[in-house]
């Protein structure tokens, strides 16, 4: 497993492990203050323009959002580095908000402390996302019979800053094709022209 920006990881469960999470039935939440319908927006450029995945990829999102959360794996069933996916047990949501502004300076302030506030607690995806590559919750009661997966992917949720121009999300992937190319990132889009675009990432961990 490869560290990044100094953070000590390790994985806490088997890749199958996490899946077992679909047999739980996710109850629905109340989404978030700072706009849900932006956010369901956010997650469906990345399922649609992130390099890793494309119109063959056959992905399992997990509907419970990762957090800040360390010591426990959260209500999403994740825990990598002791941690729900959002920093390193040895360093504060403040640290590692550090980490990611050294990596992306044209993060804003607005936009960082969106994030840690939307972050600080699991909520339930509870729109579908309007994405290219086929796709179910981990809740969802019933896969395709010899439907595979190739990707499992957990998203935070989104932090926006003051004008919703800018937007910072955490991403959770764990391949089942080749483990190498599992790996854990901040992403921060822009919108231009009224559409959000993917930009640069700031890593926390990679397999």
């Amino acid at each position: 497993m490869i560290l990044a920006s100094r953070v000590s990881l390790s994985l806490a469960v088997g890749v199958l492990g996490f899946i077992s999470v679909a047999a739980v039935p996710a109850q629905r939440a109340t989404p978030p203050d700072g706009g849900q319908s932006d956010a369901i927006k956010v997650y469906a450029v990345f399922l649609n323009t992130y390099p890793g995945f494309g119109r063959g990829s056959q992905i399992v999102i997990a509907d419970k959002t990762l957090t800040f959360v360390c010591g426990s794996e959260g209500d999403n069933g994740f825990s990598i580095g002791g941690c729900n996916g959002l920093r390193s047990n040895d360093e504060s949501p403040s640290d590692r908000m550090a980490i990611v502004k050294r990596d992306l300076p044209e993060l804003n302030a607005s936009t960082i402390l969106a994030f840690v506030s939307q972050n600080e607690h699991s909520v339930t995806i509870h729109e579908r996302i309007p994405a290219l590559p086929t796709y179910y919750y981990f809740s969802d009661p019933d896969l395709p019979k010899g439907w595979k997966y190739t990707h499992l992917v957990y998203f935070s949720s989104v932090g926006f800053n003051t004008d919703h121009t800018q937007a910072l999300l955490n991403v959770g992937i764990f391949s089942a094709t080749d483990q190498r190319d599992s790996k854990g990132a901040y992403f921060i889009l822009t919108k231009q022209a009224g559409k959000w675009v993917l930009g640069a990432s700031s890593a926390i961990w990679q397999m």
